[in-house]
């Protein structure tokens, strides 16, 4: 019993860093599109030319670089947790899982509600956007706008920049 509230406590944890972390991820990503939004309305306004809003540019580069160590940095101290939990759950993993399904385990649509959105977050976070459209689908259960979003703008942003700066200006 002592090993399984050391798991929910664990469990706790995770759940009370992710949440901080998913704050602190919306949190940079609106002043970075802030940051953004107002060199392109100065580049509207003044015109010119980019050359005369380099000290935009190097500010926005510069809080581009300090949000990104901030959330490298975050996410570091979310890992030992999740690993803890993923060791556990290797551990007694087990390979039949029709013995979870005799006993009821996706029975209630809350559960199949819960396995699904599990799914959703896995397909999300590796970028396959056209499963996770598939599986909606056939499932029935739709993320969020804005965790989809959220996700798109993570992985595009840090796979590549230029088509961050194309998909939010166009």
């Amino acid at each position: 019993m002592d090993s399984y509230q050391n798991h929910i406590r664990e469990m706790d944890k995770i759940q009370k860093n992710y949440t901080a972390f998913l704050n602190l991820l919306k949190r940079n990503f609106n002043l970075m599109t802030s940051s953004l939004t107002q060199i392109q309305s100065n580049l509207f306004v003044y015109g010119n030319g980019i050359s005369d809003h380099i000290d935009s540019f190097s500010s926005l580069q510069l809080l581009v670089k300090e949000s990104t160590t901030v959330i490298s940095s975050e996410h570091r101290n979310i890992h030992p947790s999740v690993s803890k939990i993923g060791k556990v759950v290797e551990k007694h993993f087990v390979q039949d899982v029709s013995d979870l399904l005799s006993l009821g385990f996706l029975q209630t649509n809350a559960k199949f509600i819960s396995l699904s959105e599990a799914i959703q977050h896995y397909l999300l976070r590796h970028g396959f956007k056209d499963s996770l459209q598939f599986m909606s689908f056939e499932t029935g259960v739709f993320p969020e706008k804005e965790q989809v979003e959220l996700y798109i703008f993570v992985f595009s942003f840090l796979l590549n920049p230029e088509l961050f700066y194309n998909v939010y200006n166009h």
